[in-house]
């Protein structure tokens, strides 16, 4: 059974064999490729090739490659055969086989087959090689005519990018083709960047709807297009460019490009523009001006034909254009007249050269002066044509005459007056001197005139003054006055100048004039009486300086006196001898700033200094009377005030002294307030709650030796001179004075001062950071004073305690013992409690909550103890207690003996070591013998002065000048030198013991 299953098996494989042979011979016959199979040999085992192909018959089966293919066919053969067999994959090439009639190519594919096999394909190429053959053949002939056509393109390129004009073509009405160089210089782009791209990529958008809206109009037309576009170019400048847009058209008739050529015509069409304005701005003038003008041709150099006229001489003639045209000077002004005429043009002709002439005609009945200018145009160094301009200045011509005869009146005038009289032009030349000036200075008018002012002045400083004089005279208000001193044939005179600019209708300063008046008698007078003011003021000084010698020890010693005395008629008598003593040492001050003021000796000198500072000095020194008196003293400096002034700070301090003084006189309980602000000028203010002035009264107040009735002057003294000191001195500094008073309500004087305020005074700090805290200091301790009047004296010693108490809790810090701390905080705060010291209350009590806590930190009790120092920093030093023990060396130096004994009898409780001497010399010899904390130095003494001893002090050492003179210059020479400080005689205890107390720091 398995053996008829196995031959059917094997009999149904054969039938397939047998389909799958016919259907292999099939594809092989039906195919044109020529199939054979070789063995490694290369014999030919079997071939397959259509019956028609004779180049590989039948026979070559059996037969090796060697002897069917020519030597070299059989060497690349084997050669292939090899790799497919070793490589064991399919092996491709090409291959020429040479027949006797013919050159077959054939594509080759070897696969090797059961390792000793190789199945080989040929396909028959022939015809393929053919034609690509033919193909390379007429590719190549193809490249060397495209060769050619690109060396043509170059050229033609080369030629193109090498002119001026813009070439470009476009495919169609928006899209770029190629460009020339010139056109993508003017777009600011490489060639290549426009090439084929549309014109909205390269141009701004309305540029390139413009350029489209006349390409469509090209096509429209389908003819060359010109038109003038404003194109902006690479630089970003408009610039117009005359296009010609020319279509090209294809084999079929439409529009196949469009070239386009440009030219920048920007810079002609801007000379068409201005040529075409010139000629309008020409007509305009010839045809409206008012001179007439007329333009001729010139003939052989020597005759004159009008060629046009304008309507002023067409009025003037009566004859046109047309009338006028081509005839002579005769032909219209007659042969007279034209022949007069003809002489001036001639020699514009032979001068070739502007001229201008006047010239009276006479013609058309009417007699006229001309001022008439020849202008020629010359060509070709030859005048063709004479532009002539005449103007009627007949009207003119009178009115000069008119002014000349003006002038002649009043150069006469000038001439009969005795004043000196002179004109200088800007460069300081005479111009004009009269009579008077020449007799008076002894000099020739024809010397005068042309010739520099100034080199008729010898004195350099006179020079110098009178030079500055003429620049003022170049400006606003253009009037100076002068008087100037000058010496002639050993004689002195002196003239006062009264000088102004003379100005032109431009208002610019063509000439000076000054009239000058002999002033000498009254100068001499002037000089008469300032002489005896002087002698006044002398002998006023030395008054003052012999009866304030005495009136010190008297004082002075009463005052001591009074410190010890406890009998009360005693100490009334005493008082009475105080008081005589200082309404003596007032009456004497007023009287020499009186003299000082009428003689007008005062002139303002001006320093830099805080205004600030200035209102804190004045409130210091009249601290005392404020606790003699029991007033309040009320300090109030408002925030606009600046900082900086530039003004006279003595003369400002003595009109608000002088002002306060009498406030405190005349007010006997309530308060005294001084105020000070600013709006655009310092405004200082005055009030008191004292007697009050009466209405009917107040406009005698500033009159020299006024009082307001008889009683005040016997109840209070006084010379009735400090009000008008006062107000003199206002009216020095250009401010206003103003007074408003009740009868019985007090007085209040109102101050206004337009001093200078020096740049960035108001800033923050702006280095018085000092002063502004002075000020933060006196309004707090105000605030604290004043929180109840009835125990000020308690408040007062309650401050004083301020720093022992502080300085105690610092120590208990650097201790760090937390109860210590908490009991000194605890007890300052009880203290700042009962007298509202609300700054130092609120810091006491965060170190007693922060001691008391559980986190005790000792850091932030550190911080609260520099803010209780910051405040007690800006205390006023006066406010706060002295040390008791001192050891410092003082030398005091007054020849006076009584004085001496004074200032030791003053100073005696600050247990000083007080050395004396008597004149200066023994000043420095003390001083370079011993050291000493302390100069108290008197200014008038025998040997050697004390502003001498000043200059000659060679050691470090603080002095205060001791002086009898109220004078303001001694007072700044003792502060130049270095004085610390100066007080004025009869010595007021006070002061020199806060001066004592500052300087020494007890």
């Amino acid at each position: 059974m398995f053996i008829v299953i196995f031959v059917e098996h094997r009999r149904e494989l054969k039938v397939e064999l047998k389909k799958n042979q016919d259907y292999l011979q099939s594809i092989i016959l039906s195919t044109p490729d020529i199939i054979s199979c070789l063995d490694k040999e290369g014999y030919h085992l079997d071939v397959w090739r259509d019956e028609s192909n004779e180049h590989f018959p039948k026979e070559i089966v059996g037969k090796n490659i060697d002897e069917i293919f020519p030597k070299e066919n059989v060497e690349k053969i084997r050669y292939h055969l090899n790799r497919a067999f070793k490589l064991k994959k399919v092996e491709f090439f090409e291959d020429r086989l040479i027949f006797p009639n013919e050159t077959r190519y054939y594509e080759v594919r070897m696969n090797a087959i059961d390792g000793d096999k190789a199945i080989v394909l040929a396909r028959d190429i022939t015809d393929k090689k053919t034609v690509e053959q033919d193909i390379k053949a007429k590719n190549k002939e193809l490249e060397l005519m495209h060769n050619q056509l690109r060396e043509q393109n170059e050229e033609q390129e080369l030629l193109l990018d090498n002119i001026n004009t813009q070439i470009w073509y476009l495919q169609d009405i928006e899209r770029y083709g190629a460009v020339n160089q010139a056109h993508a210089d003017f777009i600011g782009a490489k060639k290549e960047e426009i090439y084929y791209k549309s014109l909205y990529d390269i141009l701004p958008t309305n540029e390139a709807e413009i350029c489209i809206k006349v390409n469509k109009e090209v096509f429209e037309k389908r003819e060359a297009v010109y038109s003038e576009e404003w194109i902006i170019n690479a630089q970003g400048e408009k610039r117009l460019l005359a296009i010609t847009k020319t279509p090209q058209f294809n084999k079929e008739g439409r529009i196949g490009c469009i070239i386009c050529s440009g030219e920048d015509i920007t810079e002609h069409k801007l000379l068409e523009d201005k040529l075409k304005s010139l000629n309008q701005e020409y007509e305009t003038i010839f045809n409206n001006t008012k001179d007439a003008i007329f333009l001729l041709d010139v003939i052989d150099g020597q005759d004159f034909v009008f060629q046009r006229v304008n309507k002023i001489q067409e009025d003037l003639t009566g004859l046109s254009t047309e009338e006028l045209q081509g005839k002579s000077l005769e032909d219209i002004f007659g042969k007279e007249i034209g022949e007069v005429v003809g002489v001036n043009y001639k020699e514009c002709v032979e001068k070739r050269e502007v001229i201008t002439y006047e010239e009276s005609l006479d013609f058309f009945e009417d007699s006229k002066t001309w001022l008439t200018t020849l202008f020629p145009v010359i060509v070709d160094n030859e005048v063709i044509k004479i532009v002539v301009s005449s103007r009627d200045i007949s009207r003119i011509k009178e009115v000069e005459e008119r002014l000349r005869y003006s002038e002649e009146r009043y150069r006469g005038l000038l001439e009969t007056q005795n004043d000196l009289i002179v004109r200088v032009d800007i460069n300081n030349r005479f111009t004009y001197v009269n009579d008077a000036y020449c007799e008076f200075f002894n000099r020739k008018r024809e010397e005068l005139i042309g010739n520099s002012f100034t080199d008729f002045i010898d004195e350099t400083k006179l020079k110098r003054q009178v030079m500055i004089t003429i620049e003022k005279l170049k400006n606003p208000p253009y009037r100076v006055n002068l008087e100037h001193k000058f010496i002639s044939n050993h004689q002195e005179y002196w003239i006062d100048w009264e000088s102004y600019g003379i100005r032109d209708e431009s208002g610019n300063i063509i000439e000076i004039q000054g009239v000058g008046r002999n002033i000498t008698e009254l100068k001499l007078a002037q000089q008469r009486a300032e002489e005896a003011n002087q002698a006044k003021s002398e002998f006023l000084a030395n008054m003052s300086h012999e009866i304030r010698t005495p009136l010190n020890s008297i004082i002075g010693f009463s005052q001591l006196l009074l410190e010890e005395e406890r009998d009360y008629n005693k100490i009334e008598k005493l008082k009475t001898i105080v008081n005589s003593g200082e309404h003596l040492v007032e009456i004497i001050n007023d009287i020499l700033d009186f003299s000082r003021i009428e003689a007008r000796k005062i002139e303002l000198e001006k320093v830099e200094f805080s205004f600030k500072e200035l209102l804190l000095e004045i409130k210091n020194m009249f601290w005392l009377n404020e606790n003699k008196k029991g007033l309040d003293f009320v300090l109030d400096i408002d925030d606009s005030l600046p900082e900086r002034v530039w003004a006279d700070k003595y003369r400002i301090s003595q009109i608000i002294i002088n002002l306060l003084s009498n406030a405190f006189k005349f007010t006997t309980k309530g308060r005294v307030k001084l105020a000070c602000s600013y709006d655009q000028e310092f405004i200082i203010k005055i009030e008191d709650t004292g007697i009050g002035i009466s209405d009917e009264k107040q406009g005698k107040v500033f009159s020299a030796f006024e009082q307001v009735d008889s009683s005040i002057s016997r109840k209070y003294g006084g010379t009735g001179l400090g009000l008008a000191i006062v107000k003199r001195l206002v009216d020095l500094m250009a401010g206003e004075l103003t007074l408003k008073s009740q009868l019985g309500q007090g007085s209040s004087f109102i101050i206004k001062l337009p001093l200078e305020v020096l740049e960035d005074s108001n800033k923050e700090d702006n280095g018085q950071g000092g002063f502004n805290e002075m000020v933060k200091g006196e309004k707090m301790i105000e605030r604290w004073l004043a929180f109840d009047l009835e125990i000020k004296d308690l408040t007062l010693k309650a401050i004083k305690e301020l720093s022992d108490r502080i300085t105690k809790l610092e120590e208990a810090v650097k201790s760090a013992k937390k109860e210590k701390i908490e009991t000194i905080a605890h007890k300052l705060k009880g203290l700042a409690a009962n007298f509202n010291m609300e700054e130092v209350y609120k810091i006491a009590a965060k170190i007693t909550d922060t001691a008391r806590s559980d986190d005790f930190d000792l850091e932030i009790i550190k911080l609260d103890l520099e803010e209780l120092k910051n405040i007690l920093s800006i205390i006023p030093a006066h406010y706060l207690s002295a040390k008791e023990e001192n050891s410092f060396k003082v030398l005091l130096a007054e020849d006076e003996r009584l004085n001496q004994l004074l200032i030791k009898e003053i100073l005696k409780n600050f247990k000083l070591e007080i050395k004396t001497v008597s004149n200066g010399k023994d000043v420095l010899d003390k001083l370079e013998k011993d050291k000493y904390d302390l100069l108290l130095l008197d200014i008038q003494m025998p040997i050697m002065s004390g502003l001498e001893v000043m200059e000659e002090i060679e050691v470090d050492i603080p002095i205060i000048a001791i002086t009898a003179s109220v004078e303001k210059e001694v007072a700044e020479k003792c502060l130049v030198l270095g004085c610390k400080d100066y007080i004025t005689k009869p010595v007021d205890k006070d002061r020199l013991r806060e001066v004592i107390k500052r300087e020494l720091k007890i």
